[in-house]
């Protein structure tokens, strides 16, 4: 039995492919425009992610500032009221109350700046570890992509460089099975013409 000819338009297919093999070794990509794209594309990515995390850290240390600011406005008056009544009242009771009191918000103020020293800290490190992961998806993003470009799309589809080689092989191991079968039968027609000639 001789299998038909393959369809030259559409190549022979592959067991359990739908696609023709000429569909799949065509080029894929444009790696040009493709290449444009993805720069584009990484350079937006990139200025955004620059752009919230300055946006962030500015916001923060405005609010950082105002926040120290007005502590230590609020400590100064406290400071300079006392100080004008101790000096008018020239009260002993006053005077302690006055210390107490000095002691008091010097502590509040140091606990108010650690607290903000350690949000804003915070903050930056949570921002420059989403800008280095950010970054990092970006690299790997690229790289995955210009490989899949480069080693898939090189003119050989899907199949890579390989798979034109394994679609050789198999064609060359079709036209070997095609000869084995019309070997067998010209032996089987030469027995035939034998046996009627007995």
């Amino acid at each position: 039995m001789n299998h038909p000819a393959a369809d030259p338009d559409q190549g022979p297919r592959i067991p359990g492919q739908t696609l023709p093999i000429s569909a799949l070794t065509r080029k894929t990509f444009d790696t040009e425009e493709d290449g444009q794209r993805l720069r584009a594309v990484v350079v937006v990515v990139v200025v955004v992610v620059v752009v919230v995390a300055v946006v962030v850290v500015v916001v923060v240390v405005v609010v950082v500032v105002v926040v120290v600011v007005v502590v230590v406005a609020v400590v100064v008056v406290l400071l300079v009221v006392e100080v004008l009544v101790v000096v008018l009242l020239y009260n002993v009771v006053a005077l302690v109350v006055v210390v107490l009191v000095v002691v008091v918000l010097v502590v509040v103020l140091v606990v108010v700046v650690v607290v903000v020293v350690v949000v804003v800290v915070e903050v930056v490190v949570v921002v420059v570890v989403i800008v280095v992961v950010v970054v990092v998806v970006v690299v790997v993003v690229v790289v995955v992509v210009v490989v899949v470009v480069v080693v898939g799309g090189g003119g050989c589809g899907g199949l890579g460089g390989g798979g034109m080689k394994w679609v050789r092989k198999r064609r060359s191991r079709r036209g070997d099975k095609e000869e084995e079968e019309e070997e067998q039968e010209q032996e089987e027609q030469e027995e035939q013409e034998q046996e009627e000639e007995g």
